[in-house]
């Protein structure tokens, strides 16, 4: 077994089986919505890959800004790519 991580942004093509990662981790429809195999602006999708290949996480990024509402981030706007 290796410890080796890769993450790194999916392609449309990933986005499917990584669509049922998420259903068989969470619930949710049978069938993948159509706009998996389209580029979504605001979004970018992300995997975590172990070292034999195998997607065993996921995150998306919704490219906008946020206030954090009542968690005490309201005076400090971020989104995900920010540092």
């Amino acid at each position: 077994m290796s410890d080796d991580l890769e993450i790194r942004e999916l392609t449309v093509a990933e986005q499917p089986a990584s669509w049922q990662l998420g259903r068989l981790a969470f619930g949710g429809r049978g069938d993948p919505p159509a706009d998996l195999r389209e580029v979504m602006p605001g979004r970018t999708i992300y995997g975590a890959f172990d070292g034999q290949g195998r997607q065993i996480g996921k995150a998306m990024d919704r490219h906008h800004e946020s206030s954090g509402g009542a968690a005490g981030w309201s005076r400090r706007r971020m989104s995900a790519g920010s540092r």
